[in-house]
């Protein structure tokens, strides 16, 4: 079943939605379902069957650290500034965030991949949820800005049940809130 979904959500209104898509499936006895924002399809469930699900575009699953190297790649020295206050305003808003330096796209794109960080580990259970790859993507602003190597950006990012690395520590530089 594929429905388009053109929605300005919160994080919190995107956690109750798919969990409730997902609760109304096991409910119904169907099978996975999916739905499109803009050239995003959505799977769901996905295998921890409580919110989680599967985002691809063009049938290719996106990662995290694809989208760490796009923000890298997209960023300047002189649009940093904006590229990290454009960051900070989606982290806090969602899909109802007003800042214009991101495409629509590029915003679905970074909700919906990083809601489901929300939904799996939630940061009121003292995961980092959301909080997590923000620091990533903000990290490939920095790489940009020279003080860490893109690559080892991608390393932390792909950190997959590690130790999780500290926040590197910049002097005289005001952080985004996701990233204090």
């Amino acid at each position: 079943m594929k429905r388009q979904h053109a929605m300005r959500m919160d994080y919190e209104e995107g956690v109750a939605y798919m969990i409730g898509l997902c609760e109304e499936q096991q409910e119904k006895g169907l099978g996975p379902q999916s739905f499109s924002v803009g050239k995003l399809l959505i799977e769901y469930p996905g295998k921890k069957r409580i919110g989680d699900y599967r985002i691809t575009r063009n049938g290719k699953v996106l990662t995290h650290a694809e989208i760490a190297h796009h923000i890298y790649k997209k960023t300047t020295s002189e649009k940093a500034p904006d590229v990290v206050y454009a960051l900070d305003d989606l982290y806090v808003a969602g899909l109802k965030s007003t800042d214009s330096l991101f495409s629509l796209e590029f915003k679905e794109l970074l909700f919906w991949i990083t809601l489901q960080e929300e939904i799996n580990y939630p940061q009121h259970e003292s995961y980092s949820g959301r909080k997590l790859p923000f620091q990533r993507f903000y990290e490939a602003v920095l790489a940009r800005l020279g003080h860490v190597d893109i690559e080892e950006v991608v390393r932390r990012t792909n950190n997959h049940n590690m130790i999780r690395p500290p926040l590197l520590i910049i002097e005289r530089m005001e952080h985004p809130s996701f990233y204090r």
